[in-house]
């Protein structure tokens, strides 16, 4: 329905921001990670997220795309709604949050408020194979090198990390094929997609 808001932030408080778009105030509820980005006043871009009910509307909005995708990842799985979803992206970074979810951490995951024992599996048993999906059909065909990249479950995962950031899957195979160049037979899930980040 809506993809993004651009205007004016009129109000910035810890239940929400407000933006005035065109002379219509929009409220939008906030993880922390958009709050501390935001300035305090100024025109800023949200993108959004709306989640309708019969007597509610409730706009979430997000200060990059790769946070918003998080969240309406998050919220597809049984159990965690907008809001835990938002509290989620309050307590940790979106690639710690992604890497977490790649690796099945679910220790990382139930350390954050709100999250218990079932929704932390939950969470890294529904949403690990769908980010892995979305890299292994590129990293095939864009990875290179001398041993195929299906072999590389490595490869694979981070691929699927930076898709699930908001790359495109050509870009960010290409990122890790040359992060992969530039690291050693050691690499690791986390370092390879730092590396990865800065090529892409």
């Amino acid at each position: 329905m809506f993809d993004y808001f651009r205007g004016e932030l009129v109000a910035k408080r810890a239940e929400g921001v407000t933006l005035d778009v065109g002379g219509v105030g929009y409220q939008f509820q906030v993880p922390f990670s958009t709050f501390s980005a935001l300035p305090d006043t100024g025109t800023v871009k949200l993108h959004a997220h709306v989640v309708v009910k019969e007597d509610d509307w409730r706009l979430y909005g997000f200060a990059t795309e790769a946070e918003r995708t998080v969240f309406r990842r998050l919220i597809s799985v049984n159990g965690v709604g907008p809001m835990t979803a938002i509290q989620i992206l309050s307590q940790a970074s979106v690639e710690d949050i992604v890497l977490s979810i790649v690796e099945q951490n679910t220790r990382f995951l139930k350390s954050m408020k709100g999250i218990g024992d079932k929704t932390a599996q939950r969470i890294a048993l529904e949403l690990r194979e769908p980010m892995r999906r979305l890299g292994v059909l590129v990293a095939a065909a864009s990875i290179g090198g001398g041993t195929p990249p299906s072999a590389s479950p490595l490869a694979d995962d981070a691929v699927a990390v930076l898709v699930s950031l908001g790359y495109a899957e050509n870009a960010a195979a290409k990122a890790v094929r040359r992060a992969l160049k530039l690291g050693s037979e050691e690499t690791n899930l986390e370092s390879l997609v730092k590396v990865a980040l800065q090529h892409v």
